[in-house]
């Protein structure tokens, strides 16, 4: 079997099904996603045994009276039959299935006019090479069968700037966010911006990894732990359906791609936000161990107003906000920043790199990792605080992963609360009673470059004398331009 940790293969594949598109016209890259997403699922019913869509209350008999409904049945047909097919009727019955839950179309107009039969065919051909490809031509089963999350994960990739830019959050800050706040199977958590789930995937992969004995331990790309490539089994299949992973999205499009992604994924649907596409009789709580929210731009503020509404007791949050929140001296800024500082325990602040969602924004983003502890005196803790110059990934628009891995050096030293000085990053502890007499900031380089470069002892007649210096050289410069004139 093939090594697809970047899924770089797959990606080819996908490049050449959006430059056939392209090629016909359709330039909307949420149209070839809907596509993409919904010939996958054909493919995945045939695929799936019947307990896995069991397991995810997924009503499989939703297609019993429309047998040709399916990859096998597109597949086999002449080019222009399985083009009609397929958008004249398949996706239709899809839309009209999903329209309870998504409050509208499904996704956009379809494009059908400007994409030739022959065309969809080579798209459905290279859907199929690339499960071909990558399994070395065996057939699915139930130890591969997870080829499905890779290839999905890589289509979201996709999605254009308008959606939101939790798609742009790059994955190792995701996984980073996670890991910060120690995310276990136990838990339950609520993303406040949840977009298309890739956030909750992640939070997913590490109750996954907590949940593992370290035989079947890897690590990814960025020295971060995962689980080992096609592991599956009947415990996983099962731990994955007792799992809470909550969140909030009124876009209807990013809501569908979610509640895909949940299932390519194989996660229970019973969650509370694909409520109208199952049949959910909610008994849980609304109040989480964990939360989670991604938001580097301006209108963050309602996420704090959720998180004070829904966080436990001695439950923990990791926010990404702009830098602005931790400085700005707009009123609504300073109150949300006080209430925090008083009312939570903020135990990090980490200021991210310049191009870290790029090409979104390049807004100065920060994580902020905050708890809701048992009544304590609040007034005695300290705050680590860190400034992140190095993810592991060269800060230009590029964004090429480099040779350094250091974010599991980084999530030691949060453990630890060690104060550090790398190459990096930069680390230290600062009381939160002088942070509470600096008017609140939270401005990492502020407390960072202060305590490593003190201000040095200045002589004003020496300065003086340096300014005289300056003038006489001005001034002689200026009578030799005369000469020239």
């Amino acid at each position: 079997m093939k090594n697809v940790d970047n899924m770089s293969n797959v990606k080819k594949h996908l490049d050449i099904v959006f430059q056939i598109y392209y090629q016909c016209g359709i330039t909307n890259r949420l149209i070839v996603i809907r596509d993409v997403t919904c010939l996958l699922f054909l493919k995945s019913l045939e695929d799936y045994p019947d307990y896995y869509l069991d397991n995810l209350h997924f009503d499989h008999a939703l297609f019993r009276y429309h047998e040709n409904y399916n990859w096998s049945s597109v597949w086999n047909m002449n080019q222009d039959d399985a083009k009609e097919l397929f958008f004249n009727e398949i996706l239709p019955f899809l839309q009209n299935n999903f329209k309870d839950f998504l409050n509208g179309n499904l996704i956009l107009a379809d494009g059908i006019g400007r994409l030739s039969s022959n065309d969809f065919y080579l798209v459905i051909g290279k859907i199929s090479d690339m499960f071909i490809y990558e399994l070395d031509g065996n057939p699915i089963n139930e130890f591969n069968i997870s080829i499905y999350d890779d290839i999905y994960e890589t289509l979201l990739e996709y999605l254009p700037n308008a959606p939101k830019s939790c798609a742009y959050a790059p994955k190792h800050l995701r996984r980073l966010l996670c890991e910060l706040i120690q995310i276990k199977s136990t838990d339950k958590v609520y993303d406040t911006n949840m977009g298309c789930g890739s956030l909750l995937i992640e939070a997913y992969k590490s109750m996954v990894v907590s949940n593992l004995p370290p035989y079947r331990m890897d690590v990814d790309d960025d020295g971060l732990r995962c689980a080992r490539k096609y592991s599956e089994n009947l415990e996983t299949d099962y731990f994955r359906q007792t799992l809470a992973l909550e969140g909030n999205e009124k876009d209807g499009t990013l809501k569908w791609l979610c509640l895909m992604n949940f299932y390519f994924h194989r996660i229970g649907l019973l969650q509370s936000q694909f409520n109208g596409f199952v049949k959910f009789n909610n008994q849980r709580d609304d109040m989480y161990d964990k939360m989670l929210c991604i938001h580097p731009q301006n209108g963050y503020y309602e996420n704090f107003t959720t998180v004070q509404k829904h966080l436990k007791q001695g439950g923990k949050a990791a926010f990404v906000l702009p830098q602005l929140f931790l400085y700005g001296d707009l009123k609504k800024i300073k109150r949300l920043r006080k209430t925090l500082l008083t009312q939570y325990v903020v135990e990090a602040v980490i200021t991210l790199p310049e191009y870290e969602f790029y090409p979104f924004t390049r807004l100065a983003s920060a994580i902020i990792i905050f708890s809701l502890p048992e009544p304590n005196n609040i007034e005695e803790s300290k705050v680590w605080l860190c400034n992140l110059k190095n993810d592991g990934y060269s800060n230009d628009r590029k964004r090429s992963k480099t040779s350094d891995n250091p974010l599991p050096i980084l999530l030691d030293a949060f453990r630890n609360r060690s104060e550090l000085d790398t190459e990096w990053f930069e680390s230290k502890n600062i009381p939160l009673q002088d942070i509470l007499g600096n008017d609140n900031s939270l401005f990492v380089d502020e407390y960072i470059d202060n305590a490593k470069e003190p201000e040095e002892d200045v002589d004003p007649f020496e300065i003086i004398e340096n300014l005289v210096q300056l003038r006489d050289k001005l001034k002689t410069g200026i009578e030799e331009l005369k000469l020239y004139i």
